[in-house]
């Protein structure tokens, strides 16, 4: 019964919001955000395996509804405080790694993503494809080829960053204003 509370809970927010969820309200997300800020030597942008790595969520998408059945798997504290602190660390370096390769909520709400209350908008004839966007984009997109991908965190920091106001947000619902 608790499964299908999680999937209709799911299926809800990710047609209302989409990925915005994780942009704007995941405390894992704010964390790693934070983490991330931190100064260290070495920052990695993107790396070859990234694309494949991404690939990650549907096998803990799977493993989170379909394996788990009513089993309560128990793990030491250890292996918890290990996970988080893996976490943690590897954010320092990368943005997002979590959101990125791990979190099946985030893949379940990227479905919300094709259909999303709000999407960005680039004005081709504004944007220069200076790169702007895609350095400040916490999940490695870049927005002026792939603007509204479904790893897309609608966290706006493509907007904001852009020197030519080219991204712009549209709204198709009545209730949804401007930020």
């Amino acid at each position: 019964m608790h499964i299908a509370i999680e999937i209709v809970t799911v299926i809800i927010i990710a047609l209302v919001s989409g990925r915005k969820f994780c942009g704007k309200i995941c405390p894992l997300g704010l964390l790693q955000d934070l983490v991330y800020k931190i100064k260290f030597p070495l920052k990695i942008k993107t790396y070859k395996a990234d694309a494949y790595l991404r690939y990650l969520k549907y096998l803990f998408l799977v493993l989170v509804f379909f394996i788990r059945g009513n089993e309560k798997i128990e793990m030491p504290p250890f292996a918890y405080i290990s996970q988080i602190l893996a976490v943690i660390f590897v954010s320092i370096i990368l943005s997002r790694p979590f959101c990125k390769y791990i979190c099946p909520w985030g893949l379940a709400l990227a479905i919300g993503n094709k259909i999303p209350s709000t999407k960005y908008k680039v004005n081709t004839e504004k944007c220069t494809e200076c790169g702007s966007c895609a350095k400040k984009c916490k999940m490695d997109i870049i927005p002026y080829r792939q603007i509204n991908n479904v790893e897309c965190i609608y966290c706006g920091s493509c907007e904001k960053t852009c020197p030519c106001k080219a991204i712009s947000k549209k709204s198709w619902l009545p209730f949804v204003r401007r930020q």
